[in-house]
């Protein structure tokens, strides 16, 4: 049928997208070239007179050799100074001296993720032309801050409140569509239920009672998504119940997040496992050491806390204590391949060499092999007698096994005792694990946390419940007793079967068939209010579309029939919007050392904008499915 009053202005909707881009590029480039990096903190960490480059990295590599001396595999305090002094060096326009010292960072610090970002950050400032090494830099960053204790909380908690809001926004701009185009059609079947006679204005509150119901109960506003989506899922179309499975998933993943949210909040409260982390992956100093003594008194069974304090009674020098303790928790747990390696270690410190061998041999026998820190060891220890054969095969089969940690190894290696072999660590992922362990507390705190989006229903119960609502809407519309209405796709008014004693397949009211067969003898009043309901109509639907299109982009797509892919560019553009916003109120643990999320923004923007341009760009330009 012919869409009489929503006509395609074929001239400035695709040229108006695309200057706007253009423009939008234009302006994009000017600012990243123009735009002063930092503002620039003035903390010098190495030697003021300091200012020739050659200079300078003789100096850092002197001290990054004596940090290796030091068995500190993360500098992370004079590395942090490095960041500051790169950033007031880009200030200063030394930018040779800049890229040395975020570089020197990087290798104090292959852990820190800020000394990536001042890297990337001090070679773009040499040459603005390189755009994209800025966002290098933030991925480096990020990718780093999985496995950094300071940083995974903060991403944790940032990203699952992005996914969070993305999820909900989503879900709600999904119901009120549906909302808008069904409701029309419930009343309608409503009406049908009631006697004739039965006022308007009692259905009509009857509705707002239904609709509104979990409110008066003290549920949630969030709970409005799941319930509508039931009371209207028996009239959407196959693409919209599709959509609305989708919905139900994004529903689900909220209570996810949540939980993901809680544990980055536990990780950045717990002060033990910190302990532990700094002296096995950090910098340490003394008096993390005798907080460590104090700990394993408190926790004399505890395995953790003493391999940890027999890795830094090695590092400081202390070798017979470290043997000690490792010799005590061979005890504990004899099947441990990282005791008996550490145990190793220092045996041959100490010179008592066929213990170390011993040791070093029993850590690959329980590890079937696998351990290429006792094997690279063992190779150590052959050296020393002279076993040049058996020594050169130990290295081999360390190279075989883990070849990158060797090589780093044989590079920085020295006859000091904290770089001649390799020491075994704790994982990270079993230090985020133990912190990250849940006790009953920390379910009531997430519980809490759950609450201010789904109060009453508890956390452990958020899945059941959705789920509940998805089968029995499914089950309702199988059913389908009670939905009868149609909505007319030309003039949009409700009619079903009780009401006319036909309909077409085009779904077209009885009027609106009168109309179109018998156009020309069609009574002039008649065809008069007809046009005007339709365009009526029309024009409240192109309004709508309008708003949707240009407000949020792929809501329009939902509106006009394209309901996955309106989803997808919809909750896409969500976590895009609410990326930048979350980057611009919320600083990151490394904002003090001049960490700047502008460049990060601004890509976000950019990508956002063009998804705001598409949006634009499908409102005006495809076909309405969802219009006849």
């Amino acid at each position: 049928m012919p869409n009489l009053y929503m006509k395609k202005n074929p001239t400035s909707t695709g040229f108006f997208t695309q200057r706007v881009l253009l423009v939008f590029t234009l302006m994009l480039l000017v600012v990243l070239q123009i735009y002063p990096l930092y503002a620039g903190i003035t903390f010098k960490g190495v030697e003021d007179d300091i200012t020739d480059p050659k200079r300078l990295e003789f100096f850092l590599e002197d001290v990054r050799q004596r940090a290796l001396c030091s068995g500190i595999s993360n500098f992370d305090p004079y590395s942090l100074l490095l960041v500051k002094e790169s950033r007031q060096a880009v200030k200063e326009k030394e930018f040779d001296s800049a890229v040395i010292l975020a570089s020197y960072a990087v290798k104090l610090s292959p852990d820190l993720p800020p000394a990536y970002e001042a890297k990337a950050e001090a070679l773009w400032a040499k040459n603005r032309l390189f755009i994209y090494l800025p966002l290098i830099g933030h991925m480096q960053s990020f990718y780093k801050g999985l496995s950094h204790l300071e940083t995974l909380p903060f991403i944790l908690l940032s990203n699952s409140a992005v996914i969070i809001f993305s999820c909900l926004l989503t879900s709600v701009l999904f119901v009120l569509i549906i909302a808008v185009r069904y409701i029309g059609l419930f009343l309608h079947d409503a009406r049908h239920v009631f006697n004739e006679n039965f006022p308007n204005i009692f259905i009509l509150s009857g509705l707002l009672f239904m609709f509104f119901s979990p409110l008066i109960f003290g549920l949630a506003v969030v709970w409005l998504i799941p319930f509508w989506l039931f009371l209207l899922f028996s009239y959407l179309k196959i693409q919209e119940r599709l959509g609305a499975t989708v919905v139900f998933l994004l529903f689900l993943i909220v209570p996810s997040m949540l939980s993901i949210a809680g544990f980055g909040f536990k990780l950045s409260h717990e002060t033990d496992t910190a302990l532990l982390w700094k002296i096995n992956f950090n910098y340490w100093d003394k008096y993390d050491l005798n907080n460590l003594r104090v700990l394993s008194e408190d926790n004399p069974e505890d395995e953790d806390v003493l391999f940890t304090l027999g890795l830094a009674y090695k590092k400081n020098g202390d070798f017979q204590d470290a043997i000690d303790v490792y010799n005590n928790l061979a005890d504990l747990n004899p099947d441990n391949h990282k005791i008996f390696t550490n145990l190793g270690n220092g045996y041959l410190l100490i010179n008592r060499w066929q213990d170390a061998v011993d040791a070093y041999k029993r850590a690959i026998k329980l590890s079937s092999g696998k351990c290429s820190a006792a094997h690279f060891n063992l190779s150590k220890a052959y050296g020393q007698e002279f076993m040049f054969e058996e020594s050169e095969k130990e290295l081999y089969k360390a190279m075989e096994l883990e070849a990158s940690v060797v090589e780093q190894k044989l590079e920085d290696g020295s006859s000091h005792y904290n770089r001649l072999v390799i020491d075994e660590t704790l994982s990270k992922m079993l230090l985020l694990n133990r912190k990250g362990a849940f006790s009953l507390k920390d379910l009531v705190c997430q519980d809490n946390l759950s609450s201010f989006f789904f109060k009453p229903v508890s956390c452990r119960y958020l899945i059941p419940a959705v789920l509940f609502f998805y089968f029995v809407s499914l089950l309702s519309f199988k059913k389908d007793r009670f939905r009868i209405a149609k909505r007319c796709s030309t003039c949009g008014q409700s009619f079903c079967m009780r009401c006319q004693d036909e309909i077409l397949k085009e779904v077209m009211c009885a009027q609106c068939q009168s109309y179109y067969r018998d156009h020309d003898q069609f009574d002039y009043e008649l065809k008069s209010s007809k046009l005007i309901v339709i365009k009526k109509y029309q024009v409240f639907y192109k309004l709508v579309r309008n708003i949707l299109g240009l407000i949020f982009p792929g809501a329009a797509l939902i509106w006009k029939g394209y309901i996955l892919a309106g989803l997808f560019m919809l909750f896409v553009s969500g976590c895009l919007f609410f990326k930048i916003v979350m980057s611009m109120i919320f600083e990151s643990p490394w904002a003090f050392v001049g960490s700047n999320p502008l460049p990060l923004v601004i890509f976000l923007e950019a990508v956002f904008f063009c998804c705001w341009g598409l949006s634009v760009f499908t409102t005006f330009k495809l076909k309405d499915k969802s219009l006849g």
